[in-house]
């Protein structure tokens, strides 16, 4: 899946995101997931791309930046307990990444999978 119509850069762009870190991925006891990621300056926009009952996209806001980065964050409620997601970034210059399970790819192609089960809701 190309979510901004074209592939994905290959080239080597920082991006920050393990989902088994809290600070990046935190479940809320309402039932919404917190997701948080850190790039390197020069991203205009990214989205959460996600399958629960259908494939969806939730649009990162950029929270903070400072010289080495540009920390990103978005909350969802997701329709089912267990989906798949990955991210897709575009860069100030046009260029797009795609970035899973696997590290960064040309196309959606190696989402997480995230089970409710798996994680305990923690309120910060």
């Amino acid at each position: 899946m190309r979510f901004y119509e074209q592939l994905g850069s290959l080239f080597c762009f920082d991006v920050r995101f393990n989902p088994a870190e809290r600070a990046c991925l935190n479940p809320l006891p309402d039932g919404q997931i917190r997701f948080r990621v850190q790039t390197e300056p020069g991203f205009a926009e990214m989205q959460l791309v996600y399958r629960d009952d259908q494939v969806r996209a939730a649009s990162f806001s950029c929270r903070a930046r400072d010289s080495r980065f540009q920390y990103w964050e978005v909350t969802i409620r997701p329709v089912t307990p267990d989906f798949r997601y990955s991210l897709a970034l575009k860069h100030d210059d046009g260029q797009v990444a795609y970035y899973g399970r696997h590290g960064l790819t040309h196309v959606v192609e190696t989402p997480w999978h995230f089970a409710a089960a798996a994680h305990v809701p923690f309120a910060t």
